[in-house]
C-alpha cells in the first residue's frame, strides 16, 4: 500500500496481521520509508498471552499479511 492510503489510518488503532502468523496490535504513527511504526503495542501469538511492547515498534511492511483498522473503543461511562 502507498503511503498516501495509510494517511487515512495515523493515529487510528490497527491489528497489523504478519506473515509469520503473529500480529501486533496499536496505534499507527506514521508509515515511512516502507515501515510502519505502531505505539502503545502489543504483540499476539498464538496459544500466548499478549504481550505489551514499550517504545515504538517498527514492522516492514514486506512482512505484513494484512491489516484491520480496529474500532475506538467506547468511554466507561457510556457503556450500558
Amino acid at each position: 500500500m502507498r503511503s498516501r492510503a495509510w494517511r487515512a489510518y495515523v493515529l487510528r488503532r490497527l491489528l497489523v496481521n504478519l506473515k509469520s502468523g503473529d500480529a501486533i496490535g496499536g496505534a499507527l504513527r506514521s508509515e515511512r520509508h516502507g515501515t510502519l511504526v505502531l505505539v502503545d503495542a502489543t504483540l499476539w501469538r498464538s496459544g500466548e498471552s499478549p504481550v505489551a511492547l514499550d517504545g515504538e515498534v517498527i514492522i516492514d511492511i514486506d512482512n505484513v499479511a494484512f491489516c484491520q483498522a480496529l474500532a475506538p473503543k467506547a468511554p466507561a461511562d457510556l457503556k450500558d
